[in-house]
């Protein structure tokens, strides 16, 4: 007989918590990846005619994307204008190595971390 778990209730959490927790699982899975891969491919992209590959970000690319798309958020959670390289979300043309990417997105995600923080004094503790 299989034993049966007990069920109990979900816990509610916060709208900056479930943020928050979404911003940290992405993080987690995504900077690892952008550590290892090795620097001769971050201009790696899948050729066109490996299908409907037209106008495919490279990798370093696509982390920018992502590190640029988590600071306009973070702008706009605090009422910020975004630059024009965040609202085209490519990011620092000045930003190209590998060591440079990777410290644009950590850093993007602290940035996205403390807007998310800012969630709660400005809602009271709402939940989701």
């Amino acid at each position: 007989m299989a034993a049966q778990q007990e069920e109990r209730p979900l816990q509610q959490h916060t709208i900056t918590e479930a943020l928050d927790s979404w911003i940290t699982n992405t993080e987690r899975h995504l900077m690892p990846v952008a550590s290892v891969m090795p620097e001769d491919k971050y201009s790696f992209s899948p050729l066109p005619t490996s299908g409907e590959f037209k106008d495919v970000r490279t990798f370093a690319q696509q982390l920018k994307h992502l590190a640029a798309n988590n600071y306009l958020m973070a702008a706009f959670i605090l009422g910020r204008k975004g630059s024009a390289e965040l609202n085209n979300e490519t990011g620092p043309v000045s930003i190209r190595t590998k060591t440079e990417i990777i410290e644009y997105l950590r850093s993007s995600f602290v940035a996205l971390h403390n807007a998310v923080a800012t969630i709660a004094s400005c809602f009271g503790h709402a939940t989701a």
